[in-house]
Order: C-alpha cells, then structure tokens, then sequence
C-alpha cells in the first residue's frame, strides 16, 4: 500500500517521530505546499492590503475586505494542504490538482462555519478575561490584574488549540462540521490533550514566533524601509511554514485514530478513503 511513500505514518508515534515526519513531508513536499498554500495566501492577503490602503475613511469596510479575502484564502489553501498530506499518509500520489476537484463549495462553507465557530469560542475566553481585568480592577492589587489576565489568555487559548486541534481534519477528512466536528475533535484527542499541547505550543513557536522574531531583527538594521521590510518578512516567512502546522495536525490526527480506534495501517486507510 505505501509504494509511493517509503514511510508508513499509520501507525503510532512519539512526538519526536512527529516532528521528524512533519519536517521530512514538508521537505520532500515543499513545492506541492508553495503552489498550495504561499502563492495562494499571499497574493490575497496583500490584495487585503490594498482594500485597507484605498478604503480611505471607509477604513472599517477595508479591514473587514482584508479580513474576509484573507480568511477565505486561508480556509481554501489549508483544504488543499490537508488533502495533499493526507494522501501522503494513506501512500497516495500527491495530487495538488485532484485536491482542488475534491473541493467543493459546501465542504469550504462547512469549514468557515466551523471555523467561525472555534474563533468565536476564543473571543468568549477574551471577553472573560477581560471581565476578569476588569474585576480586579476593584482591588488594590491592580498591577496583578493584567498579569492574570495575560496568564490567563495564554494559557487558556492553547489549551483550546489542543481541544480543537483536530477540527479541519474531521470536517474535511471525516464530513462533520459545526459542532459535531468540535464535540468530535475533544473526544478523539481525549487522554493525548498534555501530549497534543505540547505539540501545539512547538507549533506556536514555530509557525508565529520565528517569524515575528524576524519582523523585530528587521528594525535593528537601521533603514528607513525596516518596517515596510519587516512586514514582508513576517508574511513571507509565516506563510512559507504555516503549511507545517497543519502536517503535524494530520499526523497527530492519524496517530490517535491509530491508537484509540484499533485500526490497522490497511483498515484505516480503506475507511478514510470513502
């Protein structure tokens, strides 16, 4: 069955085989992941620019075009990324070209609802810890508040990564969405949540942390284009490894389904493929 692909990635692994893998596919890979993800994201996140620049006193409508051109963009090349390497774990060709024909106009509204969805359970957790500010703000220990509060958000929001990590996987690889997706997500990962966290915040580092690193050095090199380069800097590196997030989420997802659901390497495979 993995002719094409000399590794076997159903079956289960360390968190070390995790990362090892998800870096080898990104490798071995990376031009189906550029054509899929970069030059798609890329391109509509400055045309998003360009509806912020020319939005004049509209700027409200500019960011929400911004907004919106970028999320769809997002939503459309991380479908094909999840297709790709799912093939790549089922020992599958990669096709980017047969993943565009899997994807349908209603799986892509599924995926935003859903997606919507999860981002409006991250802004509940904002508010509350706003709230949270808010009330301490009362007390006499008001410096502590806004510790609390960033404690909070950043501990809190990783944790519901880990919880919702599996959500694009089940929508596209499994047909559910909205809340089943989410309920389904937190039941698969169900004793693997500390070993998904871990994984999370390594991804965090990663995918958001290095290239805002970059958009920092940039201003230490004292030209007047530092920010304008900064800018480009953390877009284009940020979109380059976005894709690597999302192979260590296919790889976990494959993993635990391995692992908690029995399945053999052939017996997996035949189910996900229907």
């Amino acid at each position: 069955m993995f002719s094409y692909e000399e590794r076997d990635y159903l079956q289960e692994q360390t968190i070390a085989e995790v990362v090892k893998n998800a870096i080898h596919i990104y490798r071995t890979y990376f031009r189906k992941f550029f054509f899929s993800y970069f030059l798609l994201v890329l391109p509509a996140t400055f045309l998003g620019f360009a509806g912020v620049a020319f939005s004049g006193e509209n700027f409200l409508l500019g960011l929400a075009v911004y907004e919106t051109v970028g999320f769809v963009a997002a939503s459309v090349a991380s479908l094909i990324v999840i297709l790709v390497v799912s093939d790549i774990c089922l020992g599958e060709p990669p096709s980017v070209k047969r993943a565009w024909k899997h994807i349908s106009v209603f799986l892509l509204v599924k995926l935003l609802l859903t997606s919507l969805l999860v981002y409006s359970l991250f802004s509940m957790v904002a508010v509350i810890g706003l709230g949270l500010v808010f009330l301490l703000d009362k007390v006499p220990l008001l410096s502590f508040a806004y510790l609390i509060y960033f404690i909070f958000v950043l501990v809190l929001i990783p944790v519901l990564v880990s919880l919702f990590l599996f959500v694009p996987a089940i929508v596209v690889l499994e047909n559910r969405w909205a809340f089943p997706a989410l309920k389904r997500s937190v039941t698969l990962g169900y004793g693997y949540h500390v070993r998904n966290f871990v994984i999370v915040c390594m991804m965090f580092v990663l995918v958001t942390v290095l290239p805002f690193m970059l958009y920092i050095v940039s201003f230490f090199t004292g030209s007047e284009w530092a920010p304008a380069l900064g800018i480009c800097l953390y877009y284009v590196i940020g979109f380059l490894i976005q894709p690597l997030g999302l192979i260590y989420i296919i790889l976990l997802y494959y993993d635990i389904r391995v692992r908690k659901e029995g399945y053999d390497s052939a017996a997996l495979a035949e189910d996900l493929r229907h």
